[in-house]
């Protein structure tokens, strides 16, 4: 009786894994098949665009250590290192989820990071979609996209203008975009930077 049971469960289980196998598979599939296609509506809605070259190595490198140490290594997750949110898996959230929640969601984000995302767009087009999309909170209550536009807001400058005390107080802002928002919490994102330029001996 207990073998029959426990036949039974074993039997159940292998019948789930190949279900959950099929599903996954068929939502790596999905995403392949738009990837493109969202690339460029994603490149249609920056505002201010910038390319990559208009920012020194110096601060492309504070960037990724900030954001996404591993980036250029990496096949879009990186979870060896304890870093459960790559610059590709944040992209992924953006282009693929229309409300992304956390739970089930982050399983698929990873997976078509993993195997949709990162082997069909290059790192060097995923860190200029990060560049001109990443979230950069809100302001009178429009949200603010993109390391130029927010440069624009923030400081009235173009990117390339601002100092390297404004740059570091756009990258902490990375990590809560409103709650270390540069204008409306002054206070905080200078202590933030104040952290991270101890933390990183600048």
């Amino acid at each position: 009786m207990d073998f029959g049971i426990s036949f039974k469960k074993r039997y159940l289980l292998f019948l789930l894994l190949i279900v959950i196998g099929f599903y996954y598979s068929c939502v790596i599939s999905s995403a392949r098949d738009i990837t493109q296609g969202r690339v460029s509506w994603a490149e249609s809605q920056m505002s201010d665009p910038i390319s990559n070259s208009e920012i020194s190595d110096k601060r492309l490198s504070l960037l990724l250590k900030v954001q996404d140490e591993n980036f250029f290594t990496h096949g879009g997750t990186d979870f060896l290192l304890g870093r459960m949110t790559t610059i590709s898996q944040s992209l992924v959230k953006y282009l693929y989820f229309e409300n992304f929640q956390k739970g089930i969601q982050k399983i698929r984000q990873s997976l078509i990071a993993r195997f949709a995302f990162d082997p069909l767009v290059s790192k060097d087009k995923q860190l200029n979609l990060f560049l001109n999309l990443v979230y950069m909170g809100q302001v009178d209550g429009k949200e603010v996209r993109g390391f130029n536009q927010a440069a624009h807001v923030y400081f009235n400058k173009d990117l390339s203008d601002i100092s390297d005390e404004e740059y570091l107080s756009l990258l902490v802002m990375l990590s809560s975009p409103n709650g270390l928002n540069v204008k409306n919490k002054k206070e905080l994102n200078l202590a933030a930077v104040a952290d991270l330029k101890q933390k990183l001996s600048l």
